[in-house]
């Protein structure tokens, strides 16, 4: 609820001065705003495709950053302008002008109390850095995990069984399935969120592999591997 709000409070006030000064006419004058075209058409064709194309929309935003930059780019070379139209109002109407910022700056604030809380004042960890602990104190061990992340980085002996990072497993995704992968490495363990680590068990069963249920870290089952 908080943040339609927030983006009306400034969304408002920024679009009237915008309309106000024409800043589509002026920046084209003052700056080589075509040379962002080929950024453009790249944003264009990334949204279209993880939109319509991608199949893990919870990964969208991190995809976004090169529409990121140029958005950046744009506001970088619109700021100038606006300030100099933010000077002459403020001389002009220093009442008004106050009156319309100082309530702008607070919903600011107030509104990104909780980001700021959440980044810094953070009391629970992820499942996947859950998991890492479990692994790390278990070095010895070879675990995979669907989508490793965080555990990796932490737990070198954990590896990535759904291909982002690891050419190997994206291979026999591909082509023999990951429970071949899956046997040919031995793994002592499999670990992830129930929906992923069910599919990573199931295809090491069709390959002649057992994994039996034998702990939970939060989210993440763990399943150890069962030797006839």
């Amino acid at each position: 609820m908080l943040l339609p709000i927030w983006i009306v409070l400034v969304a408002t006030p920024l679009w009237q001065l915008i309309y106000r000064i024409k800043l589509w006419n002026i920046l084209p004058q003052r700056s080589r705003i075509e040379m962002l075209m080929p950024l453009a058409i790249m944003g264009v064709a990334l949204f279209i495709y993880y939109v319509f194309f991608f199949s893990a929309p919870h990964f969208l935003p991190r995809y976004y950053h090169p529409i990121r930059v140029l958005w950046l780019l744009v506001v970088c070379l619109s700021l100038p302008i606006i300030g100099k139209s933010l000077e002459a109002s403020y001389r002009e109407r220093k009442s008004m002008f106050l009156a319309m910022v100082i309530p702008v700056a607070l919903a600011a604030v107030i509104f990104n109390v909780n980001r700021y809380y959440m980044n810094f004042g953070m009391f629970e960890y992820s499942e996947l850095y859950l998991a890492s602990q479990w692994a790390a104190d278990r070095p010895e061990k070879k675990i995979g995990m669907y989508q490793s992340g965080t555990a990796t980085y932490f737990a070198p002996n954990v590896t990535n069984l759904d291909g982002k990072v690891n050419p190997d497993a994206m291979h026999a995704i591909k082509t023999t399935g990951i429970g071949t992968y899956i046997k040919a490495q031995n793994f002592d363990h499999l670990a992830d969120v129930s929906n992923l680590v069910n599919i990573l068990v199931a295809d090491a069963e069709r390959n002649g592999m057992r994994y039996q249920l034998i702990d939970s870290v939060s989210k993440v089952k763990i399943y150890q591997r069962v030797d006839e």
